[in-house]
């Protein structure tokens, strides 16, 4: 996969301002709380992948390895 490597946008996903609702709200509970739902989790990884910015799943795994407090390697990393 041809994966974009657009800093921008990643930092914006990262930090709840992507401009879409639903992905924004997941990311402030995650950053506030630490926490977010199974579903959740595969929501804002899909957007981040294939949804709609394209940015490889291997980026998403270092902000889930830096916010999540259950953070798994082995689950993130398949």
């Amino acid at each position: 996969i041809c994966w974009y490597k657009d800093a921008e946008r990643l930092h914006k996903w990262k930090t709840a301002q992507t401009g879409f609702p639903w992905i924004d709200a997941i990311m402030t509970q995650l950053r506030q709380e630490g926490w977010i739902h199974h579903l959740a989790r595969h929501a804002v990884a899909c957007f981040l992948t294939r949804g709609h910015l394209w940015i490889s799943w291997e980026e998403g795994m270092k902000v889930f390895e830096e916010l999540l407090i259950d953070a798994d390697y082995s689950i993130n990393a398949g």
